[in-house]
């Protein structure tokens, strides 16, 4: 029986539906029997003439390529949180600890021990650039520890790699250095070792630098474009499921740049 998941933040506008679209798209592929679902606990604090989701969300989702406007997550307004919504929930998250405990100890006092605390700005203390970011890397951490997964190896490297339309695996610079390309241009560079230590991944500029202030394994590409590069130490400090959407985000950035017909071909 697929168990759920509740995303609580304020006002069901922004954080809240890009953990529940995030958790959504990638639950099937980790392997997990669970679905997504959120909503706000104050959501009559948004404007008259909010709509039904963010901007912001809505800018993020679609510079990851995630954005679906047909999506129900998306179509559909906020929703108030409700007793009925907590019972039904397996599991519950609040975005951030400092806003939305007091708001539980007002709603639901009873059912503080049952929720879990992120810390997540909302608008008014961070730009999207700088929060989505952080969101996105604490739900792919969810969805690893939840999968149960973590020591990442060659072999699980590539497998992954592979899996993703278009991919070869090269060696253009010699026997000891393995390179992953989507029609003929790079997006992960890794070392021929059965544990190897780190991999080289295409991330956007902004997003690099919030990682690299965030995660210590995260650093500046080594031998690589720095500003467009990042080095990613594979030293288990960092989720699996993290590393993964890093390689996810390479992937789509080189796709991005390559020619229509090319694209074409990826979804052919």
């Amino acid at each position: 029986m697929t168990k759920t998941i509740l995303f609580l933040c304020t006002g069901n506008y922004y954080r809240s539906r890009f953990s529940e679209i995030m958790f959504n798209r990638f639950a099937v592929e980790r392997g997990l029997d669970w679905e997504a679902t959120s909503r706000g606990l104050a959501i009559h604090l948004l404007w008259e003439d909010a709509g039904p989701f963010s901007p912001q969300a809505t800018a993020y989702l679609t510079e990851l390529g995630w954005f679906d406007p047909a999506l129900p997550a998306v179509t559909r307004y906020p929703v108030q949180a409700s007793l009925a919504d907590l019972e039904a929930a397996d599991r519950i998250i609040a975005i951030k600890e400092e806003e939305h405990r007091p708001l539980m100890d007002e709603l639901f006092p009873s059912w503080q021990d049952k929720i879990e605390y992120w810390h997540i700005h909302d608008l008014d203390q961070a730009t999207y650039h700088e929060a989505m970011p952080l969101l996105k890397a604490k739900v792919a951490a969810l969805m690893n520890q939840m999968a149960g997964r973590n020591d990442i190896d060659l072999k699980k490297l590539r497998e992954y790699c592979l899996r993703k339309p278009g991919t070869e695996e090269t060696r253009p610079f010699g026997p000891d250095t393995i390179v992953f390309k989507v029609m003929g241009k790079m997006y992960a560079l890794c070392g021929d070792e059965s544990q190897t230590t780190s991999i080289n991944l295409k991330c956007d500029p902004d997003d690099a630098l919030v990682f690299r202030a965030q995660f210590p394994a995260v650093q500046p590409g080594y031998h690589m474009n720095k500003k467009h590069w990042n080095t990613v130490q594979l030293d288990g400090t960092l989720p699996d499921a993290f590393v993964y959407e890093m390689i996810d985000d390479s992937y789509d950035l080189v796709v991005k740049t390559l020619r229509k017909a090319d694209r074409e071909k990826l979804t052919s």
